[in-house]
């Protein structure tokens, strides 16, 4: 894939995030830079002439809502980065897919103004704007227990963060069409984020999403679960020796810089249907590496809807001192950043984290890590130096300090190779340093091995000095990482080594690359995102299994509203035109019979017709039928009121000859624009339950159907490629 070159300078280390429906975030000073994919297979989008479409959001620009005006604060609790910052992007992450509507991803956002606002899109194509600031609800949470206001404001600014993996259950309750009957948070989990504040207290809260939200409510809903203080000043600075004013001030100051969140460890047995889970969380508390263990219960909550919260959660948290005083840890002055990798089923995991010149591996055991082995000399540490090249002339004792690398490191992500599940670390340094390993094991430390962005990250500074004349001084500081399907995007760079850089913003320049770990693999947005084109028998399958959720799964009242009526009809009328599956036919003619029932309509040609072998068209219904008892059942031309006949799943056409596209769920007639979704991959037609259904119909009751909106919150991503939904173009 060629580069992409933004006209940007990154403004913080892990300026880079990539969620998992392919779109890149950057970074940029007052700004955020979203890449989208191009998913239009013709690439004829709007204002696109590549892969990629590229929207800008300012960043630092609130509302007197979303950041209130407050006075200086006092010497104890006054921060410089919420009252004197110009509010600078300075962490950036996109949570994993099931938040936002249509199960996308949101975006979370930290100012240098200790702000954490999430971004989302609402369902539009590359539209997106800020819908929450977290802030608020960790203020109200805290004002309800501390008097003191000026301790709440800084338990309320939020310093890093991170995302955990979703908290969900790893085997369905159900098979088939019937697990799809499980609520939301069973198939996408539940969201915990960790926040660490001004006050040095890790704070872990549940992120979900507010069911059908009115434009005057707040689309998210924050839930404080559980709450511990790191704050130890004594042990933050252990390398300032004597007391003194300046020592009791340095440590005072002292923050937690980043957080990491491990993997979810799961019970092997779900007693009385609850859920447990233990987990790690790592942080670096001034120059000190902590790690809180995470112990979650997850209880079902009974009587709820699809689109409901399927659990109540419970999160304790305690400190793991037994893998902070492994080894010789306390010795290292940690800097970040932090990345956890896990081997196999967690026979072994390790936590790697950044040190000044260099990086520290932790291994431990699944015992360890869980908090049940309290022996910390199971534990491995292992200390991988960074070296420049040997400088010729200088002997082999002098090349240790003469050639050490010391720059912090900016950026790491895993990559995990989607054919053999093989982990690879890769980490890089805002002085022209950059390395990948083999992920460590309890036996066998890292490995550096040659990756092919390596050698082209190499060969754009190569250009670079070539084309400024600089002598081979130029060097490419890496600013961010991540990771999505085996693929790795980086941004960085390019810079003189030897000499003060003057710029001006118009000529601010940014690289992000996107490379593959096989040189010879193809890299594009279209093998990225885009399935093969399906067969007709691939097509033929999906439908299928479309039918048989629908025909056979019974929802409460779905005979008695015209809605059900008109989607089970339609149903049928698919079976019979474009699925001859004996076992789906034969639902189908046991459905007509009970509509038939409760409609008092005349379907036996209908019912004829799940019998017979044939595939035949379905005429349009006479203008009696449909303005008869029970027409409500049958489709009408929105142009021309005539009966719509049934050829195809996909199309539909009048008796005068006016077309339409058929919804690929239920098989509806799409009437008119501006009430449809599409499927942002396959680009397939779908109805938008939100604005097209018994809510929105004005001639029938206000009823809401079981059915209708079951089969939605049911298929809640495409039912043929399983890409996420966008409002109508």
């Amino acid at each position: 894939m060629e580069p992409i070159e933004l006209q940007l300078f990154p403004s913080c280390h892990e300026c880079l995030s990539w969620s998992q429906d392919g779109e890149l975030a950057v970074a940029a000073g007052e700004y955020i830079h979203i890449l989208s994919p191009n998913t239009q297979r013709d690439g004829s989008a709007a204002g696109t002439a590549g892969p990629w479409e590229f929207t800008r959001l300012r960043a630092n620009v609130f509302t007197n809502i979303e950041w209130p005006t407050t006075n200086p604060a006092d010497r104890d609790s006054f921060s410089i980065g919420s009252e004197q910052s110009i509010s600078t992007v300075a962490g950036i992450k996109w949570s994993y897919p099931g938040l936002e509507k249509y199960r996308r991803s949101i975006l979370a956002v930290l100012t240098t103004n200790l702000l954490l606002s999430f971004y989302d899109s609402g369902g539009l194509r590359n539209k997106w704007s800020r819908v929450f600031i977290v802030n608020d609800a960790l203020k109200l949470h805290f004002s309800q227990t501390v008097a003191d206001r000026r301790v709440v404001a800084r338990k309320s600014k939020i310093r890093s963060f991170a995302w955990c993996p979703p908290l969900k259950r790893q085997k369905q309750r159900q098979d088939g069409p019937s697990a799809l009957l499980e609520p939301w948070e069973s198939r996408w989990g539940v969201h915990v984020l960790a926040i660490a504040n001004d006050a040095n207290d890790l704070v872990f809260v549940r992120v979900s999403r507010t069911a059908r939200s009115s434009s005057s409510e707040k689309p998210y809903d924050i839930e404080v679960l559980s709450v511990i203080s790191l704050a130890n000043p004594a042990e933050t600075f252990p390398m300032i020796h004597a007391p003194s004013i300046f020592v009791s001030a340095v440590k005072s100051k002292a923050r937690i810089s980043h957080v990491s969140c491990g993997p979810w460890i799961y019970e092997t047995s779900e007693e009385d249907a609850k859920i447990s889970a233990r987990s790690a969380v790592a942080v670096v508390y001034g120059t000190k590496l902590k790690i809180v263990s995470l112990d979650a219960t997850l209880t079902p909550v009974e009587e709820q809807g699809l689109s409901s919260p399927g659990f109540s959660v419970n999160i304790t948290c305690t400190k793991n001192t037994y893998i902070e005083s492994a080894g010789n840890l306390d010795n290292y002055r940690f800097t970040g950043e932090l990345q956890w990798v896990s081997e196999g089923e967690f026979d072994s995991i390790t936590i790697c984290a950044g040190v000044f010149s260099g990086l520290v591996t932790v291994t431990m055991p699944r015992t360890s890590y869980e908090g049940e082995d309290r022996k910390s000399d199971r534990i491995v540490v292992r200390e991988k130096p960074f070296f420049q090249d040997v400088v010729p002339g200088h002997s082999t004792a002098e090349v240790s300090e003469k050639t050490k690398h010391w720059e912090p490191i900016s950026a790491t992500t895993i990559v995990i190779d989607e054919e053999t599940g093989k982990q690879t670390l890769h980490v890089g340094t805002l002085g022209a340093y950059a390395e990948s390993y083999t992920c460590p094991t309890m036996e066998d430390g890292m490995q550096v091995f040659q990756s092919p962005w390596k050698k082209q990250m190499e060969d754009f500074r190569e250009r670079f000095d070539i084309d400024r004349d600089l002598g081979g001084l130029a060097v490419s500081r890496i600013w961010g990482m991540d990771s999505w399907k085996g693929f790795l995007a980086i941004a960085f760079t390019l810079h003189p080594g030897d000499m003060v850089e003057y710029t001006t913003t118009a000529e601010e320049r940014t690289t992000l690359m996107i490379s593959h770990l096989d040189a010879q693999k193809d890299v594009s947005v279209a093998t990225m995102l885009h399935p093969p084109d399906p067969s007709p028998e691939f097509i033929s399958e999906k439908r299928k299994m479309i039918l048989q959720f629908t025909l056979g799964l019974e929802a409460e009242n779905q005979y008695n509203d015209a809605w059900s009526q008109k989607l089970l009809y339609a149903a049928c009328l698919c079976a019979i035109t474009s699925c001859r599956d004996e076992n789906i036919l034969s639902l189908a003619h046991s459905v007509l019979e009970k509509l038939e029932s409760a409609t008092g309509v005349d379907l036996a040609d209908e019912k004829s017709r799940c019998i017979d072998g044939e595939s035949l068209a379905v005429s349009p219904k006479s203008a009696e039928q449909l303005s008869g008892p029970g027409g409500t059942l049958f489709e009408k031309c929105s142009i021309c009121d005539a009966g719509i006949e049934w050829y195809h799943a996909a199309e539909a056409q009048c008796a005068e000859g006016h077309i339409f596209i058929r919804c690929g769920l239920t098989f509806l007639c799409i009437p008119e624009p501006g009430i449809s979704k599409y499927c942002s991959v396959c680009e397939t037609e779908y109805l938008n339950d939100e604005v097209f259904g018994p809510e929105c119909d004005h001639e029938e009751p206000q009823v809401v159907s079981s059915k209708y909106h079951l089969i939605f919150e049911a298929f809640d991503t495409c039912a043929y490629c399983g890409g996420k939904f966008q409002d109508g173009h």
